[in-house]
């Protein structure tokens, strides 16, 4: 995004609108899959969130943050599908979960 775009946007999104930060070819997967872990954010976690929450494993608002609530709907997923339990979500976990990358 150039000044010029931001000086833009400014004038036209009000103070305080919640907004999602994309970076990347790949829309909210940035520049491609990653390995995720509690403490970490983006617009990835939030997206597999909302699966989570599709599938009925994540009980929480979709907000882009890895915390105990996503680990905890990974855990769920897993033991559902009879895979290894476990805490993160490694680019193996994504792609069982229906993600994929196009280019």
């Amino acid at each position: 995004m150039n000044n010029d775009e931001v000086a833009q946007l400014y004038k036209t999104v009000p103070i305080g609108t919640k907004v999602t930060i994309v970076d990347g070819v790949y829309g909210a997967f940035g520049k491609g899959l990653r390995d995720l872990k509690s403490g970490m954010y983006g617009s990835d976690v939030m997206e597999i969130q909302k699966r989570l929450k599709e599938m009925g494993f994540f009980n929480g608002n979709p907000n882009g943050k890895f915390g105990i609530e996503t680990e905890k709907a990974v855990q769920k997923y897993c033991k559902e599908n009879n895979l290894y339990i476990r805490k993160t979500i490694d680019i193996e976990l994504q792609k069982h979960m229906g993600f994929e990358l196009i280019d």
